[in-house]
């Protein structure tokens, strides 16, 4: 069994988008380049209960870094990073595309009300006449000090807000990347079968190697986004806030944390998982499009421990 405690993907803030003038795309695009330093609390509702964390957030104006413990997501804005479980001491993912030019999503700008006295704009990010998310800006910055994410029904999924906020001079842009680029992942074919071209409105955008025999698949419906993994053998997710639930499409294996999700499963195809940052519904909807959990039967197993 692979253990999956030790992955994590981490994207772009809300993944790299192509500017169109002055509306949320061409501000979030801004907010990849601010420099500021803040404190920043997830507020997540789940039906695991409610998870939360506070993170120190730091803009370098080329990367935004939030820090929480000993673990230091890095979001850069000329790519992914990954984590290999020790620390983020850097393996690059190359996105060349993002799925931007078939964005659904129709901004909407909104009245906001200052922050600590600073203005903001505000914006609505709608799709298929649904709000799935407000974002707020400071203007003189760039940064996302607050957004909320919202699930079909109008219900809050997570909520982050800014409780301080500073420009500190001479923040350096030289300061942007502290994790040492080690390893460049592998691009590889993709298989349709355990990679569909899309699932529930998100985009494939570029499939690489997983450890020896998986695949790790990157999603992306121009807002939100997931990586899909895929291995001959089934996971393990042993977090003790890891909860067993059955869905539509079966049983899995479910962790929430601020601000992302991590479902794993085993299928008739091997084992799979996935790990994004989207509302509740669509997780669902996501899950529902790929292959059911299902354990494979004598014969299948006996398959994959002799040939795979």
């Amino acid at each position: 069994m692979a253990a999956l405690a030790s992955v994590i993907i981490v994207g772009v803030l809300l993944g790299p988008v192509a500017a169109r003038g002055d509306d949320a795309a061409s501000w979030i695009e801004r907010s990849h380049e601010a420099v500021f330093e803040s404190e920043q609390s997830v507020v997540c509702q789940t039906p695991a209960g409610q998870v939360d964390g506070v993170f120190s957030v730091r803009g370098t104006g080329e990367a935004v870094i939030a820090g929480r413990g000993g673990e230091t997501p890095v979001y850069g804005v000329a790519g992914m990073f990954a984590s290999t479980g020790e620390g983020f001491t850097g393996i690059r993912v190359p996105m060349d595309e993002t799925g931007s030019d078939r964005m659904e999503y129709v901004s909407v700008e909104v009245d906001g009300e200052r922050f600590e006295g600073r203005r903001t704009r505000t914006f609505e990010m709608v799709r298929d006449g649904v709000v799935r998310t407000t974002m707020a800006f400071d203007v003189a910055s760039g940064a996302l000090i607050s957004m909320i994410t919202l699930n079909a029904d109008g219900s809050d999924y997570c909520v982050v807000r800014t409780g301080s906020f500073a420009q500190p001079v001479g923040l350096s842009a030289v300061e942007a990347m502290p994790v040492e680029v080690v390893a460049e992942l592998e691009a590889v074919d993709v298989d349709p079968v355990t990679a569909p071209t899309s699932l529930a409105g998100f985009v494939r955008l570029d499939t690489y190697r997983w450890r020896d025999t998986g695949t790790a698949t990157f999603y992306s419906d121009g807002l939100f986004s997931f990586t899909l993994i895929a291995t001959p053998s089934p996971f393990a997710l042993d977090e003790s806030d890891a909860e067993d639930v059955v869905l539509d499409g079966g049983e899995y294996r479910r962790l929430f944390e601020p601000g992302r999700v991590t479902y794993v499963w085993e299928s008739e195809i091997g084992g799979m998982a996935i790990i994004g940052d989207m509302p509740l519904d669509l997780q669902e909807a996501i899950l529902a499009d790929l292959a059911p959990s299902e354990r494979p039967n004598m014969l299948t197993r006996l398959w994959r421990r002799l040939f795979r």
